[in-house]
This record gives C-alpha cells, structure tokens and sequence, in this order.
C-alpha cells in the first residue's frame, strides 16, 4: 500500500466521520449524560462521611475554640474562632466539590457534544431547505420560460408527461365552487408514473390499506379526509405533506417532511387531493362518476413550509 492510497483512506474516514459526526456527537452526549448520573450517584454514597467529618470539625472548633477564647491564658480570640470555622466551611464545600466535579465536568462535556450534534443538524438543514428553494424558483422559472416560448399546452405536456391520444369528446360538468355548468374537452391520456405528473402525486388504489372495492366508499373516504385536513390547516394554520399522507395511508417522503401548506401565506389556503381540479382528466372524471376505483392523487402543495413562516 502507497502514500497515496494512505492518504485517500485517511480522507475518505475523516469525510465519513464528518457525515455522522452529529449522531456520534449526539450519541456520546447521551452515554455522557448516563455516565455524569452513575458518577453523581456515586459521589452520593461518599456524602455521609464528608457530613460526618464537618460535624466532627464543627463540633471540636465550637468546643475547644471556645474554651481558648474564654482561657486568658492564651491569645485565641472570637476573631481567630470565626476564622477556624469559616476555614472548617471552606474545606466543607471543597470536599464536596471534589466529589461531584468528575459528574458536573462529564455531564457539561455531555451537554455539550448534544448541543453541538443539534447544531450540525441544523446548519445542514438549513443548507439543504435554501438548496431546494432555489432548485423549486429554478425549475419555476424555467415553466415560465416554456410557456413564453411553446405555450401553456406544451408546458403541461413536459410537466405531466402525457401523450395525448384517442379523440376528444365535450362534456359538461356542474362547477363545485359557482354550480354553473361548464363545458370542457375531455381527452384520453396516457398516464402510467405519478411522478411524472408530479413529485408528491400518489396512486390511491388497491395496494392502500384504506382502498375499498366499492368506488363510492372510496371517493367519500378521501373527500372527508380532504375536509380534515383542511379542517387541521385553518386549526393549526400549517399542514405537512406527510400528515397528509399519514391519513390516506400513503408511506412518508422526504419531500413531505418540509413541504405543505401555510395560511394566508400566498398559497391557495386550502388542501386539495386533484380529485375535482381537473374535469378534462377522464381517469378523475371516472373516479367521481363511480366508474373507477382508483385515482392518481396530485397534492396542491404550496411550498416549503418554513420558508414560508
């Protein structure tokens, strides 16, 4: 084995030491907070005697001490007794000093690697949400670009990664919000992975423990859970995704752990699965129509959550 390769495993295990350095800080402060109460307990044992001896002390300087102070024989004065007792007090707290410094010095140090452990975590928080906040005004700004350049309709396209194909047909449909009826297109897509239509988009289908066989119990599951998790943003006044989610039966992400919604934050204030949002989405359009199911639900997040506190 060369210098070189010395130094790259060198490298390599100061940069793996560093990777964990906040569970190993963290972790040692705890043993470090066992340890600092084992010693502190330890030192309790030895208590008794170090108050023994004081009171021995004590007791010997109060008698004898008072005896040369009244013996005119002798020099001894009630200043020289004050003395020997505030000297007697001195030693007291030093011996107890001493028998607690090892577990008030190994608990601070413990304290300490935690507080330090915290820290760490947090800088790489920090550095990971501003990472992901310039990646999301990235790719915003990009959208932006397409639709200037191809328009709306091809940004869609390149966003969900659909391919259009069958012919369109017009249907008209109640608006949830005005109860106008509406017309749209209704085209068939091809729409095979929910990350292509979005990051935090979710099958609801028979592979969820909460998915029944009966297409009305499902709809009526996710609206009601819809409603509370609205019902939770305007308690609370913020929502995580994963919470979300936790209530559909949808494993955690990553993402969903710092995106969701905040009120009144310039967001659209409420949470939306992407069940009524999109008419035109024969597969939606079916879901609510008791003809499917299943449905690809598309979570209308409205960012970083404490970017946006």
């Amino acid at each position: 084995m060369n210098v070189s390769n010395i130094k790259q495993m060198a490298s390599r295990g100061t940069l793996v030491i560093r990777k964990w350095s906040p569970e190993i800080m963290v972790g040692a402060g705890v043993v470090g907070v066992v340890g600092s109460t084992i010693l502190a307990c330890r030192a309790t044992l030895k208590l008794g005697d170090v108050i023994d001896e004081r009171e021995k002390t004590a007791d010997i300087i109060n008698t004898h001490g008072q005896k040369f102070v009244d013996d005119d024989d002798t020099d001894y004065t009630e200043k020289d007794l004050a003395k020997d007792k505030t000297i007697a007090m001195a030693n007291f707290v030093g011996n107890i000093a001493k028998l607690y410094w090892p577990s008030f010095t190994l608990g601070v140090a413990s304290i300490g690697c935690i507080i330090g452990g915290h820290n760490i975590l947090r800088k790489r928080n920090i550095a990971i949400v501003s990472a992901y906040k310039l990646a999301e005004s990235t790719f915003t700004n990009y959208r932006s670009r397409v639709v200037e350049s191809l328009g709306s309709e091809k940004d869609i396209e390149f966003l969900h990664g659909v391919k259009e194909f069958g012919k369109s047909e017009e249907v008209s449909f109640k608006d949830p919000k005005s109860g106008d009826e509406k017309k749209v297109t209704l085209q068939e897509f091809n729409v095979t992975d929910p990350n292509k239509i979005s990051k935090y988009a979710k099958f609801f289908d028979d592979n969820n423990a909460n998915w029944e066989r009966n297409s009305e119990s499902n709809l009526l599951f996710l609206t009601s859970q819809q409603q509370y998790a609205n019902n939770l943003l305007h308690a609370n006044g913020h929502i995580f995704l994963n919470e979300v989610y936790d209530m559909l039966g949808i494993p955690r992400t990553s993402a969903g752990q710092v995106v969701g919604w905040v009120l009144n934050h310039g967001g659209d204030n409420f949470v939306s699965f992407g069940i009524y949002d999109n008419p035109s989405n024969p597969v939606a359009h079916a879901f609510v129509n008791g003809e499917e199911r299943s449905i690809l639900l598309d979570f209308n997040v409205d960012g970083l959550v404490y970017d946006l506190i």
